[in-house]
């Protein structure tokens, strides 16, 4: 990996960090790909390191809007999502897994669409953190079964509450990269080399992000879900 590559996937970065910072969700899904195709090595943990800064700038800086009270509920469901999902991927295929998750996703979003969508109290909360979680070990795609929950807010709490959890996310998967044995030191020093994509993205959407609401930014939320869900689908088939 050289020099040219690491700014290539920095500009990746920033191009997914400006999905994010418009919608709340979705920079993984648009850079991971890109990523791979530039060089596989920066993924996972190079890529999980240069996203933290990205959901560090937008708890910052849409802490105000932040629900704390789901984010605890959702948070709650991360780790033994996480867990469950390493669980069965020891027992089943991972792409079998994925092609399930990635349905269950889509099945999700087409019943959102027709106005069936479900309501966020505690359960749903906690038990959306948990199939983020599971989802997120188990097919790389752990932002829709949040994202949908959130659905019909206004963006400013999408923004402020979606990235905290994806943040303790991240480092819920790096912990269990580092405890593997699967993140060394170059990676962390590529993962920094990436960030300042992410900080470059999240300035560059913060004059789109408040253009875009309601019934558009429900649009968007769908549509990013169902792109992550078919992207996993399709990277599981292939």
């Amino acid at each position: 990996m050289d020099g040219w590559e690491i700014v290539l996937g920095a500009a990746v970065v920033a191009a997914g960090a400006s999905v994010q910072g418009v919608v709340g969700f979705g920079a993984s899904l648009f850079a991971v790909p890109f990523l791979l195709l530039i060089d596989p090595a920066f993924v996972p943990g190079p890529a999980l390191v240069g996203g933290l800064a990205l959901n560090i700038l937008m708890l910052l800086g849409h802490r105000s809007h932040t629900d704390w009270s789901g984010l605890r509920w959702m948070a709650g469901g991360l780790l033994p999502g996480s867990v469950v999902g390493g669980l069965a991927l020891s027992a089943f295929p991972s792409d079998d897994l994925a092609i399930l998750s990635g349905i269950a996703i889509l099945l999700a979003v087409a019943l959102s669409a027709f106005g069936r969508s479900p309501r966020r109290s505690r359960a749903w909360l906690l038990g959306g953190g948990v199939v983020s979680g599971y989802m997120g070990t188990t097919a790389a795609v752990s932002g829709p079964p949040l994202a949908l929950l959130y659905q019909h807010e206004e963006g400013p709490t999408i923004r402020g509450t979606l990235p905290p959890a994806f943040l303790l996310s991240a480092l819920l998967a790096l912990a269990t990269l580092a405890m593997a044995g699967r993140l060394p030191a170059r990676d962390w020093a590529v993962g920094l080399a990436l960030a300042p994509g992410g900080a470059v993205g999240f300035l560059l959407s913060q004059r789109a992000a408040h253009r875009v609401r309601g019934a558009v930014l429900r649009v968007g939320v769908l549509a990013v879900s169902a792109a992550s869900a078919a992207a996993a689908i399709i990277r599981a088939m292939t």
